[in-house]
């Protein structure tokens, strides 16, 4: 979450186009901004190293986990393709309408993660403060 904020912030998946510049590679279509190609590999790298957590987690976690993370992907990588082929074709630059969804998927994505991992912790802390009394019949 930290490098998310600082990725939002700085804006160092923009500054990605300094680096590929060098190479002269033509980009086009919903790979206009190359930055997507890495974000999806950086995304399948994160995926296979925390799979075996990923399932060790109690399933309303799991499930509150993949859909933070799949409305932050749809935001941050879904719209920013679609916004690519818009700006190959035509040249023109996108409505503030398509950058409002992108922002907001990603903000609603980091908020369902925020929610997740307190509700996590909170189940936790219940779980951890039950207490069992035995009755002994005499």
């Amino acid at each position: 979450m930290v490098y998310l904020s600082l990725d939002d912030g700085a804006m160092v998946h923009e500054r990605f186009w300094i680096i590929v510049g060098h190479f002269n590679i033509p980009f086009s279509g919903v790979f206009y901004y190359p930055w997507v190609i890495v974000g999806m590999l950086l995304v399948l790298i994160v995926a296979a190293v925390y799979i075996k957590f990923f399932f060790r987690l109690p399933i309303r976690t799991r499930w509150l986990l993949l859909l933070s993370g799949v409305l932050f992907l749809s935001g941050a990588i879904g719209v920013e393709m679609y916004t690519s082929y818009i700006m190959d074709s035509s040249g023109k630059g996108v409505s503030a309408l398509i950058i409002g969804l992108e922002e907001t998927l990603e903000i609603i994505g980091v908020t369902t993660l925020t929610y997740t991992i307190l509700d996590y912790i909170s189940r936790l802390s219940v779980e951890s403060r039950s207490v069992t009394i035995e009755v002994n019949g005499s």
